[in-house]
């Protein structure tokens, strides 16, 4: 069972909803408040040049003042939607240039609560 929903309204680079896994929390440079999720179904990884290798691990950071990820103080709520640059092996902590920006999101509840 996922612990919650991803979709955008922008659409063009999530691609419809996918289910979240909540890994564990980590440090983003600065920010203690970001959130490593496997996501379901992964995501092509050829528009990022990783060929036929797929993006399964997100990282998801707030995207407005107080606003929180643990848990999430409102449904649904907006983040930014980070890939990893670098292998994660576990780590708790990722430096600013090992992680791009690929999308704005919002997190739901469950599915039923995307907007269709």
């Amino acid at each position: 069972m996922p612990d919650f929903y991803i979709a955008s309204s922008e659409g063009h680079i999530i691609g419809g909803s996918r289910m979240c896994f909540v890994l564990r929390q980590v440090q983003c440079g600065s920010r203690k408040d970001c959130l490593l999720v496997n996501i379901y179904p992964a995501i092509a990884g050829q528009r990022y040049g990783l060929g036929e290798n797929e993006i399964d691990k997100v990282v998801l950071a707030t995207r407005f003042k107080g606003d929180s990820l643990f848990p999430p103080n409102r449904w649904p709520l907006e983040v930014y939607v980070l890939r990893l640059l670098v292998d994660d092996n576990e780590r708790q902590t990722f430096e600013n240039e090992e992680l791009s920006n690929m999308a704005w999101a919002e997190i739901y509840k469950s599915a039923e609560d995307i907007p269709s």
